[in-house]
């Protein structure tokens, strides 16, 4: 008899802001949010992590709740991206340093 496979849950994450602008040097705050009916872990990967730091690397989301990271220029002006990821869906979020 077939045993029926659990279909992946699909949730949205979603951010607070479409995109950032921060100045070299400069930090802003974003805040995350997702869609889960499970608590999730969101994990922020920044495109070039050695000019644009992500504070947390990752934070664990109840239900349908968000969180707060801090998105930081090192060192270059330039456009980047920051994509924070659950196991059901990711939002990508460009960055753009100036001076």
């Amino acid at each position: 008899t077939p045993t029926p496979t659990p279909t992946p849950e699909i949730c949205t994450v979603t951010a607070d802001q479409v995109f950032l602008i921060i100045n070299m040097d400069g930090s802003a705050t974003i805040k995350i949010s997702q869609s889960s009916s499970s608590s999730q872990t969101i994990s922020a990967t920044s495109s070039k992590p050695s000019d644009l730091q992500v504070s947390p690397n990752n934070q664990s989301v109840p239900a349908g709740g968000s969180a707060s990271f801090t998105i930081k220029s090192k060192k270059s002006t330039g456009i980047y991206s920051v994509t924070f990821s659950t196991g059901c869906g990711s939002k990508t979020i460009p960055v753009t340093v100036i001076l």
